[in-house]
């Protein structure tokens, strides 16, 4: 069954879905391992850096002022604007460097004025305050604290390149060195190399993410396993839905089948249905109707001779009953009796019967067709007839219309006929549920239609008209 061809896509995307589950956890893995170990990095090495600092900044404070006294026994103080005192600063700078620049792996130091003007610079040191450290040095002129810290810009690709390449390692370190009158006099700008100090962050990152992959990676396992488990659960129940698919498939083809043999009992029962109207309406007319008639004709010579004049009014009664018997016998069983539908295609069979009509009917019939193929069975060629017969019959004799239109199209293997007409129109609750005297009767209409698988709708309204239409398909019929 084409049902069954859903089995091998389903086994696609299941391969499809391990696949991307195991790329999507992989890469989640990743980059939860990595921003972990950012993260620790950050912080350890906003740590270090803040805590090493802290005693840098109080060791090099110390260390400045010491020279300055000894240079001169007294506090530099911001008066003191001389040529004297800008050699004393420049002296204890370059004194201080040298101390320090081992210890503290001091790559340069530049020393400026509260004007923030050149006092004193090492080599491949700045002779001015670079505009990104401005904000630094005037928050240590307004004494918001000792020192500040300028740390590289991680919100750079290139910083994060260096970081593990071990090259961001620089840290540049702004100290404010005040007065006995609670001023910040100078500015001190040094560049420190922490990548002794920031060894311990570096492991302490490292680890986080070994630490980070390890039970990303247990926890990724886990959910493998889990995922591996519902994927053989839905597995097994795609095996229990196709067998149950294969079952639901085979009981459709009995089922199909069955509708086919009782389509097909249908159509031969139309057959053998119109072939006994066929013969009680011969048998009709061969046997009742022949003595009716014979009787007829013997009455009429009675009638002739005197005898008969002195029967009086009975006479007449008897012989009136017996022509208007003759008369009905005869319509029923021209009625039972259809026209030899076989050799002729569906829209002929329709103008036969509207043909057939209009001999013994003054309605207008108007007739529209179209797109009607040539080869639709016998047993929809008579419903068809028997419709119209039916539809036309009770117009005239019940609805008392003047005009009707026949129409009849075929579409996507669809047969509509419909006829409509402008009679006075009836209540449905008045349907009747047996047959309409020696004709089928609507009711009659619908079960041998509903029988071959078509469909009979009626519409009708007072004072407007009755509207018939039924619909088969003639594709499965064909």
């Amino acid at each position: 069954m084409p049902d069954l061809m859903l089995e091998q896509p389903v086994e696609n995307s299941q391969k499809n879905l391990r696949r991307h589950f195991l790329v999507a956890g992989t890469i989640a893995v990743l980059v939860l391992a990595c921003l972990a170990a950012v993260a620790h990095y950050w912080l350890a090495r906003s740590a270090t850096i803040e805590s090493v600092s802290t005693v840098m900044v109080e060791h090099i404070s110390s260390e400045f002022k010491q020279l300055e006294q000894g240079a001169e026994g007294l506090t530099i103080s911001a008066s003191q604007q001389g040529v004297l005192a800008r050699e004393r600063i420049q002296s204890s700078a370059k004194t201080l460097i040298d101390r320090l620049m081992n210890l503290y792996k001091l790559d340069s130091l530049v020393v400026f004025s509260r004007s923030q003007e050149l006092v004193w610079n090492s080599e491949s040191a700045p002779e001015s305050i670079p505009l990104n450290e401005k904000a630094l040095a005037v928050s240590l002129l307004s004494l918001e604290s000792e020192f500040r810290v300028q740390d590289q810009d991680f919100t750079k690709l290139s910083t994060w390149r260096a970081v593990l390449f071990g090259e961001a390692n620089e840290v540049v370190i702004w100290i404010g060195l005040g007065s006995d009158q609670g001023t910040t006099d100078y500015l001190l700008r040094t560049v420190a190399d922490f990548s002794t100090s920031l060894v311990q962050a570096h492991r302490l990152a490292i680890r986080t993410c070994v630490m980070m992959l390890v039970g990303c990676l247990i926890l990724f396992f886990v959910l493998s396993l889990s995922f591996r488990r519902g994927v053989n659960t839905i597995k097994a129940q795609e095996q229990k839905m196709s067998h149950q698919i294969q079952r639901l498939s085979n009981l459709l083809s009995v089922n199909k089948a069955m509708q086919n043999s009782m389509k097909t009992a249908s159509a031969r029962a139309v057959e053998l249905n119109e072939q006994f109207l066929r013969r009680v309406g011969a048998d009709l007319h061969d046997g009742p109707a022949q003595m009716i008639g014979y009787s007829v004709l013997r009455l009429n010579e009675v009638s002739r001779k005197e005898q008969a004049q002195s029967l009086g009014q009975e006479f007449h009664a008897v012989k009136e009953a017996l022509e208007e018997s003759l008369t009905e016998i005869r319509g029923i069983s021209s009625g039972l009796v259809l026209p030899e539908l076989a050799e002729l295609n569906f829209e002929e069979c329709l103008r036969k019967v509207v043909t057939l009509h209009g001999t013994k009917s003054k309605a207008e019939v108007a007739q529209y067709y179209s797109e009607l193929p040539e080869d639709i069975p016998l047993p929809i060629k008579i419903t068809a007839y028997r419709f119209i017969q039916e539809g036309l019959n009770n117009a005239e004799d019940h609805g008392q219309a003047t005009k009707c239109r026949l129409s009849a199209h075929v579409v996507d293997n669809k047969l509509t006929v419909s006829l409509k007409d402008n009679g006075i129109g009836f209540r449905k609750s008045k349907l009747s549920t047996a047959a309409d005297g020696g004709h089928l009767g609507i009711v009659g209409l619908r079960d041998r239609i509903e029988s071959l698988g078509g469909k009979l709708s009626i519409n009708s309204e007072l004072g407007v008209g009755t509207a018939l239409k039924f619909s088969i398909s003639v594709a499965d019929e064909t």
